[in-house]
């Protein structure tokens, strides 16, 4: 009925693929092909990073914190696996690799980098790349600048 026009007398079908019926149709395909993508698209969990400590120097260091969050949006534990890019060799970090976070919870996990004097006025990208358990992923970038006030 809903894809059947004012004035049509028998449906079917027929009715489905002219006037009327042609448009709804198309809206319905559309809108069961955004939802599917959507189910599909979905990660499961949701990042956030936020800046914490900025600019501190400490013993010849510029300290940097910030605080990565982890949401679990699903109904089980999850296991994360946090990889970084970008990262010189020669800074002192506090990183973890791996992050636990129970049903539907959020998980907030400190994030610690302390820049060398090569490093100064000198701007870094890093690349946080989180995936779960069953392989999606999600990346941030975010830039360090280094400078001695």
């Amino acid at each position: 009925m809903a894809l059947s026009g004012k004035r049509s007398t028998n449906g079917g079908f027929k009715n489905m693929v002219r006037g009327s019926g042609l448009v709804l149709t198309v809206i319905m395909v559309l809108l069961v092909s955004m939802f599917t993508f959507a189910l599909s698209a979905n990660t499961g969990f949701a990042i956030s990073l936020g800046k914490n400590l900025q600019n501190i120097p400490v013993q010849n260091r510029i300290v940097y914190t910030y605080d990565l969050k982890i949401e679990n949006l699903t109904g089980k534990a999850a296991s994360y696996s946090v990889s970084y890019n970008g990262v010189p060799d020669a800074w002192e970090t506090k990183l973890p690799k791996q992050v636990e976070v129970k049903p539907h919870a959020m998980e907030n996990v400190p994030l610690l980098f302390r820049t060398d004097e090569k490093s100064l006025n000198t701007n870094t990208t890093i690349t946080v790349l989180i995936k779960n358990d069953s392989g999606k992923t999600m990346e941030r970038q975010f830039s360090i600048f280094p400078v001695r006030k």
